[in-house]
């Protein structure tokens, strides 16, 4: 992903050109942090639209990414997949899940979250916290990208 921000509107025919699909055009007086905030929500509403579903691995099963809470490691590769309807166990790693899930967070070496059910992120306590009432470590690894 590469984010094009500029708040010279002559810019944008440029962009067009250049087959860039996401860019915004920017008021000069605008904080930098809530604008790429915007961008990049912009960016992950896209990708849900673009592919909305989730091929769950060695199964006839589809399952659509807005419904996935969070995947956690369940033994050996395996994982657990789980919705706010259902749970659904299948065999693979978090690595693999991850290139249909790119717009989902790693937060941990056996966690993969949906950023629409992140509600407290609390770093004193190394913890996420989902709005179904989920929690995830996050790994010291993954901490600075949050």
């Amino acid at each position: 992903l590469i984010v094009i921000m500029s708040s010279y509107p002559q810019c944008i025919l440029e962009i067009i050109n250049a087959r860039i699909s996401v860019f915004t055009l920017i008021d000069k007086n605008q904080q930098f942090d809530d604008i790429l905030s915007e961008v990049l929500q912009d960016y992950q509403e896209r990708l849900m639209v673009k592919n909305p579903f989730f091929m769950l691995p060695g199964k006839k099963e589809i399952v659509a990414k807005k419904d996935i809470i969070m995947i956690e490691t369940y033994g050996a590769h395996q994982l657990k997949l789980t919705t706010l309807q259902q749970t659904f166990l299948f065999r693979s790693t978090i690595k693999n899940s991850m290139y249909q899930l790119t717009e989902f967070w790693r937060v941990h070496e056996s966690f993969l979250l949906n950023p629409h059910f992140v509600s407290v992120i609390d770093f004193s306590k190394n913890e996420i916290t989902l709005s179904s009432g989920h929690r995830a470590p996050i790994g010291r690894k993954y901490k600075p990208f949050l």
